[in-house]
């Protein structure tokens, strides 16, 4: 269906959950935090170096083939090293369980009624 209207909160959202979300004995080394994030950008550049080589045109000024699917097994690794180790802040674990399936519940019935108006 794509990214669709609220693809950018969808960011900040998943953005919002790796850093509040953790446990208050929960540790992140930082040699590890480092490792991660260079070995993700490792591998965003490699990805994005062999399609360059494979689907671009000479000269062009795009990387053609690079799509944000191929960015996705980095997600997850990333939003951890960002995420606050023994967060203080006091939250409601009912609210950080419930609060983002909601939103997410909401764009996804926004964006697929604007798909269905679409079509009829």
């Amino acid at each position: 269906v794509g990214e669709g209207i609220f693809g950018d909160a969808l960011c900040v959202l998943l953005i919002w959950i790796a850093i509040f979300d953790n446990d208050k004995n929960e540790k992140k080394i930082r040699v590890i935090k480092c490792m991660t994030l260079m070995g993700n950008i490792a591998v965003i550049v490699l990805a994005t170096t062999a399609l360059y080589i494979d689907f671009t045109a000479v000269k062009a000024n795009t990387v053609a083939g690079m799509q944000g699917r191929y960015m996705i097994p980095v997600l997850y690794p990333t939003l951890w090293t960002l995420g606050m180790s023994g967060s203080r802040f006091e939250i409601c674990k009912k609210a950080i369980e419930c609060l983002p399936m909601l939103i997410i519940a909401i764009m996804f019935i926004c964006n697929m009624a604007g798909l269905c108006v679409i079509n009829y």
